[in-house]
């Protein structure tokens, strides 16, 4: 302990810091201007989407939206966010464990439970086309009107 706090000689392999002095900290305008276009063009995006979603340019979209903000609200009537993130940083590491472990049975399961969800659309399908109703095509987004785009 004694050795540490003692004046080291000025040798630049003595200092430990000798590394840092000689390092470049210069932050290129390139890179800057690369990353705030990224950021800027993904605000961007998502702007639209949230302005598709709370218009209703696509319904079943907006009621995915709409359901998910609802649960999302009543989980957090129920606990708070610090128990929340507690709850998913043991799962981030306890479920691929679990995984690992019983790989065959959580396999098993996953694939009868796929076979049921498509066994559950082909009967609405099924039970839509007898009613005679048709399912719009989603509408032409914002972005896609564009004069470019119409050329």
């Amino acid at each position: 302990m004694v050795n540490l706090l003692s004046k080291k000689p000025a040798e630049p392999s003595s200092d430990p810091l000798h590394k840092l002095y000689a390092l470049d900290l210069t932050v290129k305008a390139e890179c800057v201007e690369n990353i705030i276009g990224t950021v800027v063009s993904s605000v961007n995006n998502g702007l639209s989407q949230l302005r598709s979603l709370f218009l209703f340019e696509n319904l079943v979209e907006s009621l995915k939206f709409g359901v998910a903000m609802y649960c999302i609200t009543y989980i957090g009537s129920i606990c708070n966010l610090l128990t929340i993130i507690t709850f998913a940083w043991i799962t981030l590491f306890t479920f691929p464990r679990l995984y690992t472990d019983n790989k065959e049975a959580i396999d098993s399961l996953v694939e009868k439970m796929f076979m049921q969800v498509e066994q559950l659309k082909s009967k609405v399908m099924s039970m839509v086309s007898k009613k005679g109703v048709v399912i719009a095509p989603p509408t032409v987004k914002a972005a896609e009107k564009t004069p470019e785009k119409e050329e």
